[in-house]
């Protein structure tokens, strides 16, 4: 009998971990998915579908009970200033701050490891990273 408390007690212990991993796939699939839009927008150089593509992203990196890495909340910026760049500014000290954040974006998609939940999505991210900079260049002529 106590065998039968004590596996009853590990395997109330497992279910939440068993749970929570699988919560996460969900997650990471949307984000990898969201995240291949935008670099096909960013390829196509279509700032309507750039901008069309980028809604809802937010939601994408909030996928709820855990918190992505820094790398993968970059999403929001890469949407955000990409879409800046896209539409241009006049204004030298916003086309500066658009130009450093490009940067910042890129270099941190390019710190994506490898997550078990969807192996595409480090590999998304620095690809991501690759059409951020070309981004750069054009806009900023770095």
């Amino acid at each position: 009998m106590r065998i039968n408390h004590t596996l009853a007690v590990l395997a109330l212990v497992a279910l939440p971990a068993t749970a929570h991993a699988e919560d996460r796939t969900p997650g990471w699939i949307a984000w990898t998915d969201h995240a291949i839009r935008i670099q096909k927008a960013l390829q196509t150089a279509d700032s309507a579908t750039l901008d069309a593509t980028c809604k809802g992203v937010s939601k994408t990196i909030n996928p709820g009970s855990y918190v992505m890495p820094r790398w993968a909340l970059t999403l929001v910026d890469t949407c955000t200033f990409t879409q800046a760049a896209f539409h241009g500014s006049n204004h030298a000290q916003r086309s500066k701050v658009i130009c450093n954040h490009l940067k910042e974006a890129a270099d941190a998609l390019d710190k994506a490891k490898p997550v078990a939940e969807d192996p595409r999505a480090h590999i998304v991210a620095h690809a991501l990273a690759s059409s951020v900079r070309e981004v750069r260049a054009a806009a900023c002529g770095k």
